[in-house]
């Protein structure tokens, strides 16, 4: 837990552009001994005490506090950057508040103290950000998501995944689903995350695209940042091996499903469809979850399916592709790369598939 707060300390300095390299050579070493102390509570009251003469201090008190998850005495820092209103203050306040706001703490007085650092103007737009979020925690959630909303253009240009990701995630969880695609789609274009990639792809399931709309999505985000498919050999029902890597050069469609999941057996015949149009440069696997050949058997015969059906006797498959939900989806490009996914029963999974492969291809 340590290590991930460290690492998230460090991204927010980096995100709000924080001139670190300055801080390697300071004009006085005395910062930089108070840092060596081994003892937490004694480095922690010289670091806060140096506050009142080194801005710089500010960020390494922080620092530790994020470190040792005292939210409390986070507070107690703010006080006294309060009482000095400089702007090095207020970025090491920037991410102590949201870090606090990512944990539900002290919204009330986090709010308070917003109000005022809003004087400040030249981080106005991220003070405003997290005006926005802490609103959205108070429960005023479309004030909240407004102000954030109406941040956008400083943060497009800025390229910060932080305020993409948490629009994103709020306007979902609004059902705001145009914004939704929109900001997550920026989010993952900075950074190729992927739970951001999960959610966006939850988002358009459940929104629907135009096919002008996918062609602009897929070639502004989603061709530059394609998942490599990963490698696997499995057993169907005729015992044939299948492995993914020796159907390099062709697109496969992988179609994860079970005997007792109602919506697989209103997709598995559309995916039989498919199938049986016999598309050259396509290769669609089934692969059942269960792992049963009887179950698998039964279903094949009740649908009449003809497609390879695949056995994932252990769920390697389906934990190598994150599968939580059935069906699932995936489309793989000649190269190996995951250029569809599709989460849960699609009517139009024919078209969808069509046209990914189309997008590609072009």
């Amino acid at each position: 837990m340590k290590k991930i707060i460290v690492l998230f300390f460090l991204l927010m300095l980096k995100i709000y552009s924080f001139n670190i390299n300055s801080l390697e050579e300071p004009e006085s070493d005395t910062l930089f001994k108070i840092l060596d102390i081994k003892d937490d509570s004694i480095r922690f009251q010289k670091l806060k005490d140096l506050t009142s003469t080194n801005n710089e201090a500010y960020y390494y008190v922080i620092y530790e506090l994020i470190q040792n998850q005292d939210d409390k005495n986070i507070i107690n820092v703010f006080k006294l950057w309060q009482n000095k209103n400089e702007i090095d203050n207020t970025k090491a306040f920037i991410i102590g508040s949201y870090y606090l706001i990512q944990k539900n703490k002290f919204i009330n007085q986090i709010y308070r103290l917003l109000r005022i650092a809003n004087k400040n103007n030249e981080l106005k737009e991220y003070i405003s950000f997290l005006r926005g979020l802490v609103l959205y925690k108070k429960k005023m959630k479309i004030a909240g998501y407004n102000i954030i909303k109406q941040q956008r253009q400083y943060f497009e240009t800025n390229q910060d995944f932080f305020y993409f990701k948490d629009a994103g995630e709020i306007a979902y969880e609004l059902n705001y689903l145009k914004d939704a695609i929109d900001f997550l789609s920026l989010a993952y274009s900075i950074k190729n995350d992927y739970g951001i990639k999960t959610l966006l792809d939850m988002a358009i399931s459940k929104k629907g695209l135009t096919k002008n709309e996918e062609e602009k999505l897929f070639n502004r985000v989603f061709k530059k940042n394609l998942e490599d498919a990963i490698d696997f050999s499995l057993v169907d029902l005729d015992g044939n091996i299948w492995h993914l890597k020796e159907l390099s050069g062709k697109f496969v469609l992988l179609s994860f499903w079970a005997s007792w999941c109602g919506p697989c057996r209103v997709e598995l015949p559309l995916i039989e469809k498919l199938y049986r149009e016999k598309i050259e440069d396509l290769q669609i696997l089934a692969i059942n979850i269960e792992g049963s050949k009887e179950k698998a058997l039964k279903i094949k015969k009740m649908l009449n399916l003809s497609m390879p059906i695949l056995l994932d006797s252990g769920k390697v498959v389906q934990r190598f592709y994150n599968v939580s939900s059935i069906p699932r989806t995936f489309l793989i490009t000649p190269d190996q790369k995951i250029i569809l996914k599709v989460i849960g029963s699609y009517k139009d999974i024919i078209g969808a598939v069509k046209d990914r492969m189309n997008l590609y291809k072009k």
